[in-house]
């Protein structure tokens, strides 16, 4: 049955279709449930591209002139597949129970074995590994930008939250548990509705260290207000449509 399937999706335009089915379901899924939520712009840019390149290299491998570029972005797909995962944490063990969970496994076993075990020429590996190790570097800098970005929050406490210096990360680092969520939670009740990888990534690679975590979520919405006063404290979406109504009346946003 496993190698008649194999065989089947041999074919590019199938292995393209699967590709597109797949990735549609997993979209739709993440607006009904709240999984990844909404990503900020540069990640939903990234996944633009991301997703269009696993979608046609079945197709690109046909054509040379942009087999090298599609293999590249296929390695950074990986990476964001891999990450997928990552962020599921425990959850990837109810794969059994709702297939549905399994999806960025597929598909990151798929592009593996495309484009490392399988590949069609040297280039599709080489281009792959270079789009992984650039991957592996932005993930670098979010460490890098985090670790900075608690320095600056200390400079801030030592202040008596009087003056910040103002980064990337500090703005999501403030906007933590009522703009941006970090991780994923299956427990009733709403979620920050706006994903932004480089947080989450800086956060893996410094211990998991929140460095207001000892003040109220409510603090912590006047210190972002103070900052950020010309950004929204409530987004006009929820994370998904479910527990949407939740996140829209909720008492929080009294005032805000």
């Amino acid at each position: 049955m496993f190698s008649k399937l194999l065989f089947y999706f041999s074919k590019p335009k199938r292995l393209a279709w699967f590709n597109f089915i797949t990735l549609l379901v997993g979209i739709l899924v993440n607006a009904m449930m709240q999984i990844y939520c909404i990503p900020t712009n540069w990640a939903g840019i990234v996944l633009i591209f991301s997703f269009t390149a696993v979608i046609l290299y079945p197709i690109a491998f046909y054509h040379k002139k942009v087999l090298s570029l599609f293999s590249f972005v296929n390695g950074i797909s990986f990476i964001i597949f891999v990450y997928c995962i990552i962020f599921l944490e425990h959850i990837n063990l109810l794969g059994i129970l709702l297939p549905l969970i399994y999806l960025p496994h597929i598909l990151a076993i798929q592009l593996i074995w495309n484009h490392l075990i399988k590949p069609k020429t040297k280039n599709i590996r080489l281009f792959f590994i270079i789009g992984i190790a650039v991957s592996i570097s932005v993930f670098g800098l979010f460490g890098y930008q985090y670790k900075e970005a608690i320095n600056h929050i200390e400079q801030l406490k030592m202040s008596n939250y009087s003056t910040l210096e103002k980064t990337f990360m500090t703005e999501k680092i403030l906007g933590m548990h009522f703009i941006y969520h970090t991780r994923f939670c299956e427990y009733d009740g709403w979620r920050p509705p706006i994903h932004d990888p480089g947080l989450v990534i800086g956060l893996w690679l410094n211990q998991r260290t929140d460095p207001l975590e000892n003040i109220s979520l409510e603090n912590r919405i006047q210190l972002y207000k103070k900052f950020y006063p010309n950004k929204k404290i409530k987004q006009d979406c929820s994370c998904a449509w479910q527990y949407s109504k939740n996140y829209h009346t909720d008492k929080l946003w009294i005032n805000k």
